[in-house]
C-alpha cells in the first residue's frame, strides 16, 4: 500500500468519473440543441404566415390599382406612387385585408393631370381576390 500524507483523499485511476462528466456534457448539449430546433420550427411557421403578408401587402397594391383604374376616366393615363411608397399606404387589418389609403395621378375629361386621393379594402383568399369600400376622393 502506498504512503498517504494526512488530509489527502485516495485516488481512483480507473477514469470513470471523467467518463461520467463527459456524458452529462454531451446530454446537456444535446437536450439543450433539441429545444432550440423545436423552437424554430415554431418561428418559422409564424415567419411563413408573417412573410406571406408581407408579400400581398405589394400585391393588394396592385390589385387595388386595378379597382382605381375602372373607376377614372383616362385609366391609360394613371401614375401611382412607386413601390417604395406603395408599401407604406399599405395596411393589413386582419382576415387576409388589406386597407389601401394612397393616390393616382390621371387625366380629367378636359386633359388636365391631376391627383386623387382614394382608399379601399383587399381581400385575398388563395387565388381569390375581392375589392371592398373603394372610395376616389375628388
Amino acid at each position: 500500500m502506498k504512503n498517504q500524507n494526512k488530509g489527502e483523499l485516495p485516488q481512483n485511476n480507473n477514469g470513470c468519473s471523467g467518463w461520467v462528466i463527459v456524458l452529462v456534457i454531451i446530454l446537456t448539449i444535446g437536450y439543450c440543441t433539441r429545444d432550440k430546433k423545436e423552437d424554430s420550427g415554431n418561428s418559422s411557421k409564424t415567419n411563413n404566415t408573417e412573410s406571406q403578408i408581407q408579400e400581398n401587402y405589394l400585391l393588394a397594391y396592385i390589385y387595388a390599382e386595378d379597382f382605381i383604374k375602372e373607376r377614372l376616366k383616362a385609366p391609360s393615363t394613371a401614375k401611382f406612387p412607386d413601390d417604395f411608397e406603395r408599401y407604406k399606404h399599405v395596411k393589413y387589418i386582419g382576415d387576409n385585408k388589406y386597407q389601401i389609403i394612397s393616390w393616382v395621378d390621371s387625366q380629367n375629361s378636359f386633359g388636365a393631370m391631376l391627383r386623387t386621393k382614394f382608399s379601399c379594402t383587399i381581400k385575398i383568399e388563395g387565388e381569390n381576390v375581392s375589392g371592398e369600400d373603394i372610395v376616389l376622393y375628388e
